[in-house]
């Protein structure tokens, strides 16, 4: 399994509910020992628009989740700093000269790009700092408010419960 939908509503229990329900519940076996699930969001495209936007890149950040075997040579010095590390995640920031601009092209702002076209993306966050020609103050964008998502209208029955095979076909839909 390499997908999980979380549905959100008020009151409900949370992605991080769940992540350590599946860990708590599946790490109990003892094939299992030791393991770590993570949920990492799925960017919306808006977000890499929003990165691309920038005239001038101040701060990047990116936060990974512990390497995977599947991972590809873009990634290969953040997974020998993790494995090296027996790290659950990496964090790094970067920060351009005074007055200067990080590279969109190369480096972290490009990690961030081509880690969201990746099948399953390993980001847990991210988050860029800079400013677009023509303003003079900074903006600040964050994976966290960029999580690509859908809200579906369904029906309830007479209970007030929702009608499951219409929750299913709006959850096929998304996918």
């Amino acid at each position: 399994l390499r997908e999980v939908f979380v549905e959100y509503n008020q009151r409900g229990a949370k992605a991080e509910h769940l992540k350590h329900a599946m860990t708590t519940s599946v790490g109990a076996a003892a094939a299992w020992a030791g393991l770590d699930i993570q949920l990492t969001p799925i960017a919306s495209q808006g977000f890499v628009d929003a990165i691309n936007d920038f005239d001038r890149v101040r701060v990047a950040t990116l936060r990974v989740s512990r390497p995977n075997i599947d991972w590809n040579d873009n990634f290969n010095h953040l997974a020998e700093v993790g494995q090296e590390s027996d790290a659950g995640a990496i964090e790094i920031t970067v920060t351009a000269n005074r007055g200067g601009s990080l590279s969109k092209r190369h480096g972290v702002v490009d990690y961030i790009r081509n880690m969201f076209s990746n099948e399953h993306p390993s980001i847990l966050g991210a988050r860029v700092v800079g400013s677009r020609e023509g303003e003079g103050a900074e903006t600040s964008i964050s994976l966290e408010h960029h999580v690509e998502h859908q809200r579906v209208r369904v029906t309830s029955d007479e209970n007030g419960h929702v009608v499951e095979t219409e929750i299913w076909e709006k959850l096929l839909e998304f996918s």
